[in-house]
């Protein structure tokens, strides 16, 4: 990930020329570049990405300059919980917006409310689930992108996962979901009831 970030800058052609980091931390479809989650931070352009095996997580992030960065890897299914706090300690340890604490605010649903979520959202190759418990809202995908978690209600056209990450929706003129955006690039759209 430095060698990347050194790369852009031209600092060293250590893994990739110059161009080709370059082309790599582009935007191509959405947030990603070639193989790069992408994010516009007050620091500059960070990237990332994130790799699992059966009992295995990992990620890591780097800023684009190559002058800081990021890698945890956890042995266990349920490591995006654990580097959500990691990263975090590190980002408010080091004063970087990529990891720090960002401070969320979720939306009181009444049960109602809640229900309206509630159904498959359904993308090529992937459903997520998404349930209501009372007032609580819980998403899980198959396959499964991340664990079951909470899915917190933020406005009209944003959630938040109790992992951390952002999801992106649109809704009718009743506020029923119509789609969700649970992964980067995977919208899914919501299945009529039979």
């Amino acid at each position: 990930a430095l060698a990347l970030g050194a790369s852009v800058n031209g600092e060293k052609d250590w893994l990739f020329s110059r161009q080709t980091a370059r082309d790599m931390l582009t935007p191509q479809i959405a947030d990603w570049g070639l193989g790069v989650t992408l994010a516009e931070k007050p620091e500059g352009v960070v990237f990332s990405h994130t790799g699992k095996l059966p009992g295995y997580r990992a990620v890591w992030y780097a800023s684009a300059d190559g002058q800081s960065g990021a890698c945890v890897m956890t042995n266990g299914e349920n490591g995006g919980l654990l580097w959500t706090e990691i990263l975090t300690a590190i980002g408010n340890t080091y004063g970087w917006s990529f990891g720090a604490t960002e401070e969320r605010v979720a939306l009181e649903l009444t049960e109602d409310q809640a229900a309206k979520f509630v159904g498959d959202y359904r993308a090529s190759g992937t459903v997520a689930t998404v349930s209501a418990q009372g007032k609580e809202l819980w998403i899980q995908t198959q396959p499964a992108l991340f664990p079951r978690t909470r899915l917190y209600v933020a406005s009209a056209t944003r959630a938040f996962l109790g992992l951390g990450d952002w999801v992106t929706m649109t809704t009718d003129a009743d506020g029923r979901p119509q789609t969700l955006e649970v992964s980067p690039g995977v919208i899914a759209t919501k299945e009529k009831p039979n």
